[in-house]
């Protein structure tokens, strides 16, 4: 989503990664992430509030439509 480098990005893929957590996002229909979503405790008022990483230990929040958010990790 061109939020941080590309360092920073392959940095947080290898920690998660040695932490034995996914990723690879599950091969859902746009339809089937903004339901998932929609019930998701970051959900508040319609909008998931997501956690993007700026840098190493730098984050931001901002809010996000759930239909929005479907299509862009389809894109990923």
């Amino acid at each position: 989503m061109g939020l941080c480098s590309e360092s920073v990005f392959l940095s947080v893929l290898d920690l998660v990664k040695r932490s034995g957590l996914p990723v690879e996002m599950p091969r859902y229909l746009p339809k089937q992430w903004k339901r998932a979503l929609e019930v998701d405790k970051k959900s508040r008022g319609g909008m998931i509030q997501y956690v993007f990483v700026r840098d190493l230990g730098c984050v931001e929040t901002r809010p996000i439509l759930p239909l929005d958010l479907a299509l862009k990790t389809k894109k990923l």
